[in-house]
Protein backbone atom coordinates (compact mmCIF):
# COMPACT_ATOMS: atom_id res chain seq x y z
CA UNK A 1 0.00 0.00 0.00
CA UNK A 2 2.80 2.41 1.19
CA UNK A 3 4.66 1.84 -2.64
CA UNK A 4 1.34 2.13 -4.27
CA UNK A 5 0.84 5.63 -2.92
CA UNK A 6 4.53 7.20 -4.40
CA UNK A 7 4.16 9.24 -7.15
CA UNK A 8 6.18 7.49 -9.54
CA UNK A 9 5.29 6.19 -12.60
CA UNK A 10 2.93 2.93 -12.60
CA UNK A 11 6.38 0.79 -14.54
CA UNK A 12 8.37 1.97 -11.88
CA UNK A 13 5.75 0.91 -9.25
CA UNK A 14 4.91 -2.32 -10.59
CA UNK A 15 8.62 -2.76 -10.77
CA UNK A 16 9.51 -1.87 -6.90
CA UNK A 17 6.32 -4.40 -6.43
CA UNK A 18 8.03 -7.21 -8.23
CA UNK A 19 11.40 -6.44 -6.36
CA UNK A 20 9.68 -6.27 -3.27
CA UNK A 21 9.44 -10.33 -2.09
CA UNK A 22 12.69 -11.15 -3.96
CA UNK A 23 14.45 -8.52 -1.60
CA UNK A 24 12.46 -9.00 1.96
CA UNK A 25 12.78 -12.83 1.22
CA UNK A 26 16.25 -12.67 0.81
CA UNK A 27 18.43 -12.52 4.39
CA UNK A 28 20.41 -9.33 4.82
CA UNK A 29 24.02 -10.96 4.49
CA UNK A 30 23.41 -12.58 1.11
CA UNK A 31 21.66 -9.51 -0.51
CA UNK A 32 23.48 -8.23 -3.48
CA UNK A 33 24.37 -4.43 -4.15
CA UNK A 34 20.45 -4.48 -6.36
CA UNK A 35 18.57 -5.74 -3.41
CA UNK A 36 20.52 -4.14 -0.63
CA UNK A 37 19.14 -0.58 -3.18
CA UNK A 38 15.51 -1.87 -3.57
CA UNK A 39 15.54 -2.07 0.27
CA UNK A 40 16.87 1.40 1.19
CA UNK A 41 14.70 2.65 -1.00
CA UNK A 42 11.56 0.63 0.73
CA UNK A 43 12.87 1.76 4.21
CA UNK A 44 12.84 5.54 3.33
CA UNK A 45 9.08 4.95 2.43
CA UNK A 46 8.23 3.02 5.54
CA UNK A 47 9.77 6.64 7.43
CA UNK A 48 7.23 8.82 5.34
CA UNK A 49 4.31 6.27 5.76
CA UNK A 50 5.22 6.46 9.99
CA UNK A 51 5.27 10.06 10.12
CA UNK A 52 1.68 10.33 7.84
CA UNK A 53 0.26 7.39 10.46
CA UNK A 54 1.41 9.39 13.46
CA UNK A 55 0.17 12.62 11.99
CA UNK A 56 -3.38 11.46 10.83
CA UNK A 57 -3.85 9.96 14.13
CA UNK A 58 -3.20 12.90 15.96
CA UNK A 59 -5.21 15.13 13.73
CA UNK A 60 -8.11 13.42 13.84
CA UNK A 61 -8.41 13.26 17.95
CA UNK A 62 -7.57 16.83 18.90
CA UNK A 63 -11.18 17.73 19.52
CA UNK A 64 -10.69 16.98 23.06
CA UNK A 65 -8.50 16.17 25.67
CA UNK A 66 -9.62 12.38 26.00
CA UNK A 67 -9.66 12.81 22.11
CA UNK A 68 -5.78 14.23 22.69
CA UNK A 69 -5.66 10.98 24.88
CA UNK A 70 -6.41 8.60 22.79
CA UNK A 71 -4.85 10.00 19.42
CA UNK A 72 -1.90 9.59 21.70
CA UNK A 73 -2.17 6.16 22.25
CA UNK A 74 -2.89 5.48 18.82
CA UNK A 75 0.17 7.05 17.65
CA UNK A 76 2.05 5.46 20.17
CA UNK A 77 0.70 2.00 19.03
CA UNK A 78 0.88 2.90 15.05
CA UNK A 79 4.71 4.04 16.01
CA UNK A 80 5.51 0.62 17.42
CA UNK A 81 4.01 -1.23 14.92
CA UNK A 82 6.70 0.36 12.14
CA UNK A 83 9.44 0.66 14.59
CA UNK A 84 10.43 -3.29 14.17
CA UNK A 85 10.22 -3.00 10.38
CA UNK A 86 12.01 0.93 10.75
CA UNK A 87 15.15 -1.26 12.71
CA UNK A 88 15.41 -3.91 9.60
CA UNK A 89 15.50 -1.03 7.11
CA UNK A 90 18.57 0.58 9.10
CA UNK A 91 20.56 -2.30 8.70
CA UNK A 92 19.77 -2.03 4.92
CA UNK A 93 20.62 1.83 5.01
CA UNK A 94 23.95 0.94 6.55
CA UNK A 95 25.12 -1.67 3.72
CA UNK A 96 23.37 0.89 1.23
CA UNK A 97 25.89 3.85 2.47
CA UNK A 98 28.81 1.38 2.00
CA UNK A 99 28.23 0.38 -1.33
CA UNK A 100 26.13 2.48 -3.46
CA UNK A 101 25.21 6.32 -4.09
CA UNK A 102 21.41 6.98 -4.28
CA UNK A 103 22.25 7.81 -8.25
CA UNK A 104 23.56 4.66 -9.00
CA UNK A 105 21.60 2.51 -6.81
CA UNK A 106 18.39 4.17 -8.26
CA UNK A 107 19.81 3.23 -11.78
CA UNK A 108 21.10 -0.73 -11.01
CA UNK A 109 17.77 -1.35 -9.16
CA UNK A 110 15.49 -0.99 -11.93
CA UNK A 111 17.26 -2.61 -14.78
CA UNK A 112 17.90 -5.27 -11.90
CA UNK A 113 14.31 -5.48 -11.62
CA UNK A 114 13.47 -5.52 -15.20
CA UNK A 115 16.44 -8.45 -16.33
CA UNK A 116 15.22 -10.59 -13.13
CA UNK A 117 11.72 -10.11 -14.21
CA UNK A 118 12.47 -11.09 -17.85
CA UNK A 119 14.39 -14.29 -16.70
CA UNK A 120 12.08 -15.47 -14.42
CA UNK A 121 9.26 -15.18 -17.42
CA UNK A 122 11.61 -16.65 -19.49
CA UNK A 123 11.99 -19.55 -17.49
CA UNK A 124 9.07 -20.15 -16.59
CA UNK A 125 7.44 -20.28 -20.28
CA UNK A 126 10.56 -22.74 -21.22
CA UNK A 127 8.59 -24.90 -18.31
CA UNK A 128 5.67 -24.15 -19.69
CA UNK A 129 6.67 -25.16 -23.17
CA UNK A 130 8.87 -28.16 -22.06
CA UNK A 131 5.98 -29.96 -20.54
CA UNK A 132 3.63 -29.17 -23.26
CA UNK A 133 5.93 -31.11 -25.00
CA UNK A 134 6.71 -34.16 -22.91
CA UNK A 135 2.57 -34.67 -22.58
CA UNK A 136 2.33 -34.61 -26.42
CA UNK A 137 5.04 -36.88 -27.37
CA UNK A 138 3.72 -39.52 -24.23
CA UNK A 139 0.52 -39.47 -25.91
CA UNK A 140 2.01 -40.05 -29.14
CA UNK A 141 4.33 -43.15 -27.84
CA UNK A 142 0.98 -44.30 -26.17
CA UNK A 143 -1.19 -43.77 -29.42
CA UNK A 144 1.82 -45.16 -32.38
CA UNK A 145 2.36 -48.17 -29.78
CA UNK A 146 -1.04 -49.68 -29.97
CA UNK A 147 -0.86 -49.65 -33.49
CA UNK A 148 2.78 -50.75 -33.88
CA UNK A 149 2.20 -54.06 -31.52
CA UNK A 150 0.88 -56.97 -32.43
CA UNK A 151 -2.59 -56.60 -31.31
CA UNK A 152 -2.82 -53.64 -33.29
CA UNK A 153 -4.34 -52.01 -36.55
CA UNK A 154 -3.74 -49.81 -38.96
CA UNK A 155 -3.77 -46.04 -37.99
CA UNK A 156 -6.46 -43.91 -38.62
CA UNK A 157 -6.04 -40.84 -36.57
CA UNK A 158 -2.42 -40.91 -35.12
CA UNK A 159 -0.61 -38.28 -36.37
CA UNK A 160 1.52 -39.32 -38.99
CA UNK A 161 4.44 -36.56 -39.39
CA UNK A 162 4.29 -35.65 -35.38
CA UNK A 163 5.55 -39.34 -34.85
CA UNK A 164 8.15 -39.43 -37.72
CA UNK A 165 10.02 -36.65 -36.23
CA UNK A 166 9.90 -37.81 -32.46
CA UNK A 167 11.15 -40.91 -34.50
CA UNK A 168 14.11 -38.68 -35.99
CA UNK A 169 14.32 -37.68 -32.84
CA UNK A 170 15.09 -41.08 -31.06
CA UNK A 171 18.20 -41.56 -34.02
CA UNK A 172 16.43 -44.07 -35.44
CA UNK A 173 18.15 -46.13 -38.58
CA UNK A 174 16.90 -44.13 -41.80
CA UNK A 175 15.40 -47.50 -42.92
CA UNK A 176 13.11 -47.64 -40.23
CA UNK A 177 12.13 -44.51 -41.04
CA UNK A 178 11.16 -45.20 -44.37
CA UNK A 179 9.15 -48.25 -43.39
CA UNK A 180 7.28 -46.08 -40.99
CA UNK A 181 4.61 -44.92 -43.11
CA UNK A 182 3.74 -48.24 -44.88
CA UNK A 183 3.69 -49.63 -41.63
CA UNK A 184 1.00 -47.52 -40.16
CA UNK A 185 -0.84 -48.13 -42.98
CA UNK A 186 -1.38 -51.83 -42.38
CA UNK A 187 -2.98 -54.06 -40.02
CA UNK A 188 0.05 -56.20 -37.56
CA UNK A 189 -1.68 -59.40 -39.63
CA UNK A 190 -1.23 -57.75 -43.23
CA UNK A 191 2.59 -56.58 -42.47
CA UNK A 192 5.91 -58.78 -44.12
CA UNK A 193 8.20 -60.16 -41.83
CA UNK A 194 10.42 -57.31 -42.60
CA UNK A 195 7.84 -54.96 -41.57
CA UNK A 196 6.77 -57.15 -38.03
CA UNK A 197 10.81 -56.79 -36.95
CA UNK A 198 10.51 -52.75 -37.75
CA UNK A 199 7.20 -52.52 -35.86
CA UNK A 200 9.12 -54.15 -32.96
CA UNK A 201 12.32 -52.07 -33.13
CA UNK A 202 10.21 -48.80 -33.38
CA UNK A 203 7.83 -49.63 -30.42
CA UNK A 204 11.00 -50.71 -28.16
CA UNK A 205 12.60 -47.14 -28.66
CA UNK A 206 8.84 -45.41 -28.15
CA UNK A 207 8.42 -47.31 -25.20
CA UNK A 208 11.88 -46.56 -23.77
CA UNK A 209 11.48 -42.99 -24.73
CA UNK A 210 8.22 -42.84 -22.64
CA UNK A 211 10.00 -44.33 -19.67
CA UNK A 212 12.07 -41.52 -20.03
CA UNK A 213 9.28 -38.62 -20.03
CA UNK A 214 7.46 -40.28 -17.41
CA UNK A 215 10.52 -40.64 -14.99
CA UNK A 216 11.18 -37.07 -15.76
CA UNK A 217 8.02 -35.12 -14.99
Amino acid sequence: EALQSLSLPEECKAMLLEATPLTLGVPVKERDKRQVAVAGFIGEVLKEMETKLLQDVIDSKMSSQEEVISAQMAALSAASQVQDARRRMEEMEEQLALRLSEDDAAGSTLGAVRARLAALQAAQAKAEEGQRQARQERELCIAACGCLQPDGGASTSLDHKALAALCAKLELEDSLLSTLPLILQKSHASRSYLERAASKLICEALQKHLSQVDSSS
